[in-house]
């Protein structure tokens, strides 16, 4: 039996193909580890649910077909220019990749701006509202949770690090807003917003290690005016 050998061009593109697949098909073993790494630098209101999938198994085949082609490329004695060439396109390519995940990511959570979305439920955490919202109140919870804005990086790392020492879990005291907005761009976008006495939070999933990954925001009058509306609407049921 022959010894299967790679010598014309067209050999070389079968080759380069089979070995495309095959490392694709050995990325899609890590494709959880994957998303979990890009969930955290995505779009701070984006979670798990609507997260774009397959960008980290792209990002990951080009660089490991990068490598691929440098060491046949050094095998075969290619010039110093055209290997540099390979490697910078290589890296460019997983680049534009990876800046095309993070555009994905703010063009599904750009349906906001679009202003139709659908107050799905606000109730506490786990369990049924016991307090009923008039429609003018849920648009105006709506508006003030689409305006929200991440608190700065040191006061994200204080609060975030206080969520997990007190067990990583969403406490029973945090409300829950949910909204839902049409598909656009390939997927539909879920703004889950959790208030918790100060403290305004989008739980976005876990990390590799099985961390939940919590950016928290700025007080735009949410707070306030959730403890107010709440107190208010629970005073209106005893009375009546």
């Amino acid at each position: 039996m022959k010894a299967f050998q790679i010598k014309t061009k067209k050999d070389w593109c079968i080759a380069f193909l089979f070995a495309l697949l095959v490392v694709y098909g050995i990325s899609t073993f890590f494709s959880f580890d994957f998303q979990c790494l890009l969930l955290r630098y995505g779009n701070p209101m984006l979670t798990n649910m609507n997260q774009p999938k397959s960008y980290g198994n792209v990002i990951f085949t080009i660089l490991v077909m990068t490598v691929l082609t440098e060491v046949v490329w050094w095998k075969k004695k290619r010039s110093v220019r055209a290997k540099s060439a390979g490697a910078a396109a290589g890296a460019a390519l997983a680049a534009a990749v990876l800046a095309g995940y993070f555009l994905n990511c703010s063009l599904i959570v750009s349906s906001i701006e679009h202003g139709d979305g659908v107050v799905t439920s606000i109730s506490p955490w786990g369990r049924e509202s016991d307090v009923s919202f008039t429609e003018g109140q849920r648009q105006e919870i709506k508006k003030l949770c689409e305006g929200l804005q991440p608190v700065s990086a040191g006061e994200q790392k204080q609060l975030e690090q206080e969520y997990l020492e007190a067990g990583g879990d969403i406490p029973d005291s945090a409300e829950l807003i949910w909204i839902t907005y049409p598909q656009r761009y390939g997927h539909m976008f879920d703004l889950m917003v959790c208030v918790d006495g100060e403290r305004i939070f989008v739980k976005k999933g876990y990390d590799n290690r099985q961390r939940p990954i919590v950016t928290f925001f700025e007080d735009n009058g949410l707070c306030s005016y959730f403890s107010d509306r709440n107190r208010g609407c629970r005073e209106g049921n005893r009375i009546l």
